[in-house]
């Protein structure tokens, strides 16, 4: 743990940013007392050599604190009136998340119509602005709640409708149709049946051409994360990117040209899937792996995971909230954290052995690690994840394969049938397996366990770390603990 910490810098860094973050969100204090009193701390420090190293630290908390209490807290009432509206995401059912330009801060809200529009399109109307009712008992206000929407706008009366003048609204815009003409062009190969529907998915990433229906089997079979684009997808496309760069340059070293198309193929396909926080993550992370491999530094993953961890909480502190962040790094912290496992199965002689082991272990060790949060966001559990995900993701990996060979050669009449026929298969096999591995369990959970669990979780690790008796002992009075915790309730209705 120790070389961790010293071995691992941007763990610190990010520790003590987040930890500043953390403080402001939950501590009402004005920015001007926040600014002075960092001063006097500083000043304080200052004065004595011992605890003069400690202020690079102090100085990243107070970091944490000023960039996230600096920002404008969007104000918005419920009121019925003008509204001038940019959409930002369009669900399956028509509705849609919408930036509100009228309003200082820019406030994202739900819009609850099936209106004619897109992201990247800008609506001038007259619409009714509600709070979200509470989202205890409904799993889509749970996930706006993650995303910070906190009102919807109903009622809406459109006076016009037009693409956006903003850049960044209009590459939305781009991708928005770039996508719709990707979905008419795999309708018309696939037919208009969940097939093409899930190919898109998986080529782009995001839920919103997939009924609800599907969406519900696949989150219950425990695979959601292969329509979710993250560095499953990357990985495959950095992959298939590099292979062919490096058997048609014959060397398998990165020059400059190869560099800046690497990174120009990765974030133009981050773009186009919606520059979620999971797909930010992902990018950031092989832009260092390329980088690291043309400067010919060596690539510490940790340090990766956490410094671009750091990067979007510097740019946008509210993802720290977010879920989708919240379960991606969690997932390849799980990941990182089995490779000394990974690393003893490569001795297994047999491929299919040694895959079967690897398999088993990266997708116990993500689930182990995203779990808790599941379980206390969405109170269920899914039953088969870990048969579901060792068939499911290889396959969805072929699907991903058989999809982009369609999209490039399916233009040609003469392998039109051919090329469809290597996409449409593994996804209708997917489709079938979710429908089988679709069961829950459903559990409740505060956020005391919640954050118990991970502490029991930490104290194994450093159990398996550093073979010490006491974090066992740890380990099993926590465990003790949370069971007398979550039983209570009960016994205490069984005694009345």
């Amino acid at each position: 743990m120790v070389s961790f910490w010293k071995g691992t810098p941007f763990f610190r860094i990010f520790l003590f940013f987040v930890l500043g973050i953390c403080f402001t969100s939950f501590v009402e204090l004005e920015l001007q007392w926040l600014l002075i009193g960092s001063v006097a701390l500083t000043l304080g420090l200052g004065w004595n050599l011992t605890l003069r190293s400690y202020l690079p630290w102090v100085w990243l908390f107070i970091a944490g604190m000023v960039v996230n209490r600096n920002i404008e807290t969007p104000v918005v009432s419920e009121h019925s009136g003008h509204v001038r509206l940019v959409c930002q995401e369009r669900f399956a059912s028509g509705r849609s998340l919408a930036r509100m330009e009228h309003l200082p801060g820019k406030p994202l809200v739900f819009v609850g119509d099936t209106l004619p529009w897109g992201p990247g399109m800008q609506m001038l109307a007259v619409a009714t602005v509600k709070k979200n009712p509470s989202s205890a008992s409904n799993s889509f206000y749970v996930f706006l709640q993650s995303r910070k929407v906190y009102y919807k706008v109903t009622s809406i009366q459109a006076n016009s409708i037009s693409i956006s003048e903003n850049w960044v609204d209009r590459y939305r815009w781009v991708c928005f149709v770039l996508k719709n003409k990707l979905h008419t062009f795999l309708i018309e190969s696939l037919g208009d049946g969940p097939e093409a529907d899930l190919t898109l998915s998986l080529l782009m990433g995001g839920t919103a051409h997939l009924n609800k229906e599907l969406k519900e089997q696949f989150k219950g079979a425990g695979v959601m994360h292969i329509i979710a684009v993250s560095g499953m997808h990357l990985a495959l496309i950095f992959t298939l990117l590099a292979q062919v760069l490096f058997f048609i340059k014959q060397n398998k070293r990165i020059d400059l040209p190869t560099l800046v198309l690497c990174l120009v193929v990765i974030w133009l396909y981050a773009g186009l899937t919606g520059f979620s926080a999971s797909v930010l993550r992902a990018a950031l992370m092989f832009s260092t792996f390329v980088l690291s491999h043309y400067v010919r530094r060596g690539y510490h993953p940790w340090n990766a995971l956490f410094s671009s961890a750091f990067l979007l909480l510097l740019w946008k502190p509210s993802y720290l909230f977010d879920l989708g962040f919240q379960l991606s790094y969690l997932a390849v912290a799980g990941i990182f954290l089995a490779n000394p496992i990974l690393q003893k199965l490569e001795r297994i002689p047999s491929k299919v052995l040694r895959y079967s082991a690897s398999a088993l272990v990266l997708n116990l060790a993500a689930q182990a690690m995203v779990s808790p949060l599941l379980i206390y966001t969405f109170s269920t559990f899914p039953a088969w994840f870990l048969l579901s995900n060792f068939i499911m993701v290889p396959l969805s990996t072929l699907a991903i394969y058989g999809g982009v060979l369609h999209v490039s050669l399916g233009w040609m009449v003469s392998l039109r049938s051919i090329t469809a026929w290597g996409c449409l298969w593994p996804a209708s096999a997917l489709i079938y397996l979710s429908e089988v591995f679709n069961y829950s369990l459903y559990f409740r959970m505060d956020v005391f366990e919640c954050l118990g669990i991970y502490a029991w979780m930490l104290c194994l690790m450093l159990f398996a770390l550093r073979k010490r008796l006491g974090y066992l002992v740890l380990a099993f009075g926590l465990s003790t603990f949370l069971m007398a915790y979550h039983s209570w309730p009960f016994a205490e209705q069984a005694l009345k």
